[in-house]
C-alpha cells in the first residue's frame, strides 16, 4: 500500500505535459526518418557488396583448388600410362566425372552470386517482401553450392584417392 501511495502523488495534472506537434516539427520528423532510411539503405547495400566480393573471391579459390587437384591427377595418369603402361581407364573416367562436378559447382555458385546481386536492387525502397524472397532464394542457392562442394571433396576422398592408390599398387607389383 505504501508503494501505491508514493506513486499516486507523482501523477497529477500539473506534472503531465502535453505536446502539440506543429507542421514544422512534423516535417522535421519525416526528414529525420528519411535520413535514417537512407543510412540503413547505404549500410545494407555496402554489406551486400562486401558479401558479393567475398563470395567471388571464395568461388575463384575453390574452383582453382579443384582444378589444381584435377590437373595433378591428370598429369599423374598421363605419366603412369605412358611410362609404366598401367591401366588408368577407371581413373580417367573418374576425372571426367570430377570435371563435370566442378562445372556444376561453378555454375551453381555463379547462380548464387547472381541471385545475391539481385538483392542489391531490392535493398532500398519499399520492396520488403521481394527483398526477403530474393534473399531466401540466394540462401537456398548457397546451400546448393555448399552441397556441390561437399560432393566434390567426398568424391576426391572416396573415389579418386583409392583409384590412385590402386594404380600405385599396380605399378609396385
Amino acid at each position: 500500500m505504501a508503494v501505491s501511495m508514493a506513486f499516486t502523488g507523482l501523477i497529477t495534472t500539473t506534472n503531465v505535459k502535453t505536446f502539440a506537434l506543429t507542421s514544422d516539427s512534423k516535417a522535421s520528423i519525416s526528414s529525420i526518418r528519411a535520413e535514417n532510411q537512407a543510412q540503413k539503405c547505404d549500410k545494407v547495400t555496402t554489406r551486400i557488396n562486401t558479401q558479393i566480393e567475398k563470395f567471388n573471391a571464395n568461388k575463384d579459390k575453390h574452383i582453382q583448388n579443384y582444378q589444381n587437384t584435377k590437373d595433378k591427377v591428370t598429369d599423374m595418369v598421363t605419366k603412369v600410362k605412358n611410362e609404366k603402361g598401367a591401366d588408368t581407364t577407371k581413373l580417367e573416367a573418374d576425372l571426367k566425372t570430377l570435371d563435370s562436378k566442378i562445372q556444376t559447382f561453378a555454375s551453381d555458385y555463379a547462380t548464387f552470386i547472381k541471385t545475391l546481386e539481385s538483392t542489391k536492387t531490392l535493398a532500398c525502397g519499399n520492396s520488403d517482401g521481394e527483398f526477403k524472397n530474393a534473399l531466401a532464394l540466394s540462401r537456398t542457392q548457397l546451400a546448393t553450392s555448399k552441397q556441390d562442394s561437399a560432393d566434390i571433396r567426398s568424391f576426391i576422398k572416396d573415389t579418386i584417392r583409392p583409384d590412385v592408390q590402386a594404380i600405385r599398387d599396380q605399378i609396385k607389383a
